[in-house]
């Protein structure tokens, strides 16, 4: 099996390694702690089971087994509960598949930007997703660590705590191949599909402190919502929609300008795994991230369907043939 110590794009996973510092988790009789934590993230939704040696002495929390659901995220089950019952109750008889030394591991399930937009959007239906998702791991033989939207500081605290767990700096006596040398912590930078978040030790009085596996760590951390791929991404078409707008043209007649896509893309398709119609750039709901307060644009935006494509025409191609002129 591959034990691998990096979490590639799943890094604020391990909300439930700060756990392990301050409480009990599963302990079987080879005094091996196991715990399956699920990341729902704004763009995919990954399982991860971590395993270490409860002492901590000159072993690493490795990751033993992963499953990975790409373009499906809680939010995406807004009004669709029915639904997530099934992706959820799936999702844990592939985990039920895995190599675990007992049934009654505990779940740590943490939702994010995502969740956080839908939170501020539809409270009332973040709560019930939330719900649900309790309910259906109560209903499981595995036992509910828990279920919670985390926080833009609490996923960037524990981004930086997965990379430095994994990497071996945290606890002092690992380094990065589990022996006994102390290394320097690293600072950690997750861009996800919603948000990004980037944490560091900076010794500072002022910034966050830490208390893990008896040690202090002073923590700066910062978060940007709306700046995770997806959502930089949609920001970066409304804004050409917007424009469009602004120059005094039709948004439902004509090729819109975009200087990031290839010529004559015809709606930025080949580049753009996002899709292009209103509802996939503009949300519903109220999709603060791409809002814009200008009631003339809001007046023509609205009456044009959610199914409505947009077309962008690109020419990075002509910008690109005349930097190569002047080179």
């Amino acid at each position: 099996m591959n034990q691998r110590r990096f979490v590639v794009g799943a890094l604020v996973a391990v909300v439930a390694l700060i756990i392990m510092t301050l409480d009990f988790t599963f302990k079987d009789t080879s005094n091996t702690g196991q715990v399956i934590v699920i990341n729902a993230g704004s763009r995919q939704t990954t399982a991860l089971l971590y395993q270490w040696n409860l002492d901590l002495e000159g072993d690493c929390v490795r990751e033993m087994e992963r499953l990975y659901h790409p373009n499906i995220s809680l939010a995406s089950f807004e009004g669709n509960l029915t639904g997530l019952t099934n992706f959820m109750q799936g999702l844990l008889t592939e985990i039920e598949r895995w190599d675990l030394s007992s049934s009654h591991i505990p779940i740590y399930f943490g939702a994010t930007a995502g969740m956080r937009a839908l939170n501020e959007s539809n409270p009332d239906q973040a709560d019930e997703i939330l719900k649900l998702i309790k309910r259906v791991i109560e209903d499981s033989p595995f036992k509910e660590g828990k279920v919670e939207i985390l926080s833009g500081e609490e996923e960037a605290h524990y981004g930086w705590l997965t990379v430095n767990l994994l990497v071996g700096a945290i606890p002092e006596s690992q380094s990065s191949e589990c022996g006994m040398e102390s290394i320097q912590t690293s600072g950690a930078m997750d861009m996800g599909g919603g948000s990004l978040e980037v944490a560091f030790e900076s010794g500072e009085d002022s910034d966050e402190r830490l208390r893990l596996f008896n040690r202090t760590f002073l923590i700066r951390s910062d978060m940007s919502n709306c700046y995770g791929i997806n959502w930089a991404t949609r920001r970066f078409l409304a804004l050409n929609v917007f424009r469009h707008y602004q120059g005094g043209n039709n948004l439902s007649g004509a090729l819109i300008p975009n200087p990031c896509a290839n010529e004559h893309c015809q709606g930025f398709q080949d580049s753009n795994p996002l899709g292009t119609n209103k509802m996939d750039i503009f949300g519903k709901n109220g999709f603060s991230c791409t809002q814009f307060r200008d009631r003339g644009f809001s007046a023509v935006l609205d009456p044009i369907p959610d199914n409505f494509t947009f077309q962008f025409d690109g020419f990075y191609d002509k910008q690109k043939k005349y930097l190569n002129k002047i080179a």
